[in-house]
């Protein structure tokens, strides 16, 4: 039972905090101990690319409530900023995340100008 409850978990879109609470009451200390990393991102930099919706979107929002610095990275701006302004309402003062339009797929040189915007 535990373990098919484990497999549903990861199999649903990331929510760090559900899993760390579950690998907690389960005792899955195996498991935990590979995600503690995770745990220790708070006032870390993270760029994440496909940030405007799907995986990379709710990457972007666990790790803003880690405490992340986050650089959402996508090339649809509208949705970028609109998860930006969610995530920056995480905190009451100063900006945890900012919008970053990139296409992963454009020549090094787009992406390389795009990464010192950053």
């Amino acid at each position: 039972m535990i373990h098919g409850l484990f497999q549903y978990i990861c199999s649903c879109p990331l929510n760090l905090n559900l899993l760390l609470t579950f690998l907690v009451l389960t005792g899955e200390k195996q498991v935990l101990k590979q995600l503690e990393p995770w745990c220790e991102l708070k006032d870390k930099v993270v760029l994440v690319t496909g940030a405007s919706s799907g995986i990379g979107k709710e990457i972007c929002l666990d790790l803003g409530k880690a405490g992340c610095k986050i650089i959402a990275a996508a090339r649809r701006v509208d949705r970028i900023n609109s998860l930006c302004s969610e995530i920056n309402s995480f905190v009451s003062t100063g900006i945890q995340a900012a919008a970053l339009e990139l296409d992963v797929t454009s020549d090094a040189a787009t992406i390389q100008k795009a990464a010192k915007e950053a």
